[in-house]
């Protein structure tokens, strides 16, 4: 599954949810309203620019046990 963090209204943000919605890709959308600031300064920093930010986990954990083993098996 992936995350797409793009603005109601951007014509980019409405093309690749189009793009994944053709494809059939799952994705969840959420608006860059909904994130508080310094996630949005944190996330500015890795997708530099005005577009949209398409996020993939690592790895989807069922529950808090099997992300807890994975990440002491690093």
């Amino acid at each position: 599954m992936y995350i797409i963090v793009g603005k109601e209204g951007c014509e980019k943000t409405k093309e690749l949810k189009n793009i994944f919605d053709e494809k059939h890709i799952p994705y969840h959308y959420t608006d860059r309203k909904n994130i508080d600031s310094s996630t949005m300064q944190y996330l500015g920093g890795l997708y530099p620019g005005c577009g949209p930010m398409v996020l993939k986990p690592e790895w989807e954990f069922i529950n808090f046990s099997d992300m807890k083993k994975y990440y002491l098996e690093l």
